[in-house]
């Protein structure tokens, strides 16, 4: 009877163990609160599970200001989460792209350490101002591949 009461309690207390211990994706990530840019950007994304290239084409009418700064997202239950990443430092220049011009910029992604599996996207374009936001979309796949989407669009309403 002690053995069973002591093999009982084991199970039970390695159970509450390892609830307490799994977390909840959501749990590592905070919600994305940037809204998107309002010129017509069109994104060609290239890359790996290290660095992503993301070629940007003005098809707007207007100069387009931005730079390096970017964030690393990724979508879970439907929904835009950043991805916690170590300290990484950018440029702080400010580029100006004419119409109906293309430019390039490479993001660093080693930062945000090994990447699951999933759709990502990066956040990028911004001077400060969370209306000049601009978003290249990425995936990778179970078997850490990489998957870019060209062109990503991002178009006025």
């Amino acid at each position: 009877m002690r053995k069973t009461v002591f093999v009982l309690s084991m199970v039970v207390i390695s159970c509450l163990v390892l609830c307490s211990c799994s977390k909840s994706k959501k749990k590592d990530y905070v919600p994305v609160d940037e809204g998107v840019g309002t010129m017509n950007i069109a994104m060609y994304v290239t890359g790996d599970t290290q660095k992503v290239n993301v070629e940007f084409e003005n098809r707007d009418k207007e100069i387009w200001i931005f730079g390096e700064y970017y964030k690393l997202e990724i979508m879970i239950d439907g929904a835009w989460y950043y991805v916690p990443a170590e300290e990484y430092a950018v440029h702080d220049l400010a580029y100006e792209l004419p119409p109906e011009q293309r430019f390039s910029l490479s993001y660093d992604l080693t930062p945000f350490g090994k990447l699951e599996s999933g759709d990502y996207r990066i956040a990028c374009g911004g001077l400060g101002d969370s209306t000049n936001i601009y978003y290249a979309y990425f995936h990778i796949t179970e078997t850490n591949a990489f998957v870019g989407t060209t062109p990503t669009e991002n178009v006025a309403s």
